[in-house]
């Protein structure tokens, strides 16, 4: 099922649900929910209601239509205006502006939500043909992650828009590109247990398979609590661990034999360490630049340039992760995960 934005979880989705059960309780058209996906499908529980009723506008059958027209009133100007270069100037140029003012603007929520309901027609298309038709399938889901790009691009950030995104590029076969949003969503949504079981998947489906380095090991393991909670979360715990240090603090003043160093010490761990940790994501930005290749076949080099020799013996294929080091022009510097550094064009590969 597909997984809606927070974006459209507010006042948006309980005014189209309260619409929608109205017309349902009048007997215009059921809400059936739609048939369950496996655990690469989308998700979704809100504004099925629209889905429905865009689904019969379609079909050519009768839905409920809301109008609000308003009269409108012809006065003639006293003294018209005569038609001048001038006029015909300024005119241009006002319709230039609105042009370029309605392009730049980003998509509306009515726009975004047509290309979310379009993302997902798309890949309930692919689920259908999945196994009849492979090819048309794959066509499909990259429709589908089109879509749900779109979205993206256009200023909403979620960990299910991005979850969705993931699928969808993993089913059209760019196995790449879902390991780039599975981060992103992982990022917005540590501990998501359907996230992580998604991105093991696309990552025992890469070409390269390169271990990584027992020093970044360790790191990775020592710092698992780091990445793997929220920074919401760190810091509700931190303030905790704060408030009940410096009440415990006072406590001790009237309760001198009790050994309180043995509580307190611990306590202020709790809270230096996770609101240190709050910091280096927030305050310092510590974490490091991370990115995925998403071209087969990239040859990583010892310069940013085609006239450097290349860097290792095989290429690089898709769904590879790096830490950059540095960019310069078109070339990334990167490091991969047993350590070893090269360089690779810009273009064979995307930033989390």
């Amino acid at each position: 099922m597909v997984r809606w934005p927070s974006e459209f979880g507010t006042g948006f989705s309980r005014s189209v649900f309260a619409t929608s059960l109205s017309w349902w309780r009048a007997g215009l058209f059921p809400l059936n929910l739609p048939a369950g996906f496996s655990r690469l499908g989308l998700r979704n529980g809100r504004n099925l209601a629209l889905f429905e009723r865009d689904r019969r506008s379609r079909e050519g059958q009768p839905v409920p239509l809301i109008t609000n027209r308003q009269s409108h009133v012809c006065v003639p100007l006293e003294r018209p205006l005569r038609a001048s270069p001038r006029y015909a100037l300024c005119a241009a140029a006002i319709a230039f502006a609105l042009s370029t003012a309605a392009s730049a603007a980003p998509p509306s929520r009515d726009q975004q939500l047509q290309l979310l309901l379009d993302a997902q027609r798309a890949f309930d298309r692919g689920a259908a043909l999945r196994r009849a038709d492979p090819s048309e399938a794959q066509r499909a889901f990259r429709e589908s992650a089109e879509a749900f790009a779109a979205v993206a691009d256009s200023g909403m950030h979620s960990s299910n828009l991005y979850y969705n995104l993931g699928n969808a590029w993993l089913e059209a076969g760019h196995v790449g590109r879902a390991i780039v949003n599975y981060r992103r969503a992982e990022r917005l949504a540590p501990g998501d247990g359907e996230l992580e079981h998604n991105l093991r998947t696309a990552r025992s489906m890469r070409a390269n398979q390169i271990a990584v380095s027992g020093e970044r090991a360790l790191w990775d393991a020592l710092l698992s609590w780091h990445d793997g909670t929220a920074v919401r979360t760190r810091f509700v715990f931190a303030l905790a661990a704060y408030m009940l240090f410096w009440l415990l603090l006072v406590i001790q003043l009237f309760a001198r034999r009790f050994r309180w160093i043995l509580v307190l010490a611990p306590l202020a761990i709790l809270w230096i360490v996770p609101g240190a940790s709050v910091a280096w994501d927030t305050v310092l930005h510590g974490r490091p630049q991370e990115g995925v290749i998403i071209a087969n076949d990239v040859i990583a080099r010892k310069g940013n340039s085609e006239g450097f020799e290349p860097q290792f013996e095989q290429t690089l294929h898709e769904g590879v992760e790096f830490i950059l080091i540095e960019r310069r022009g078109d070339w990334f510097h990167v490091e991969l995960p047993d350590g070893n550094t090269g360089w690779v064009k810009a273009a064979e590969a995307e930033l989390i």
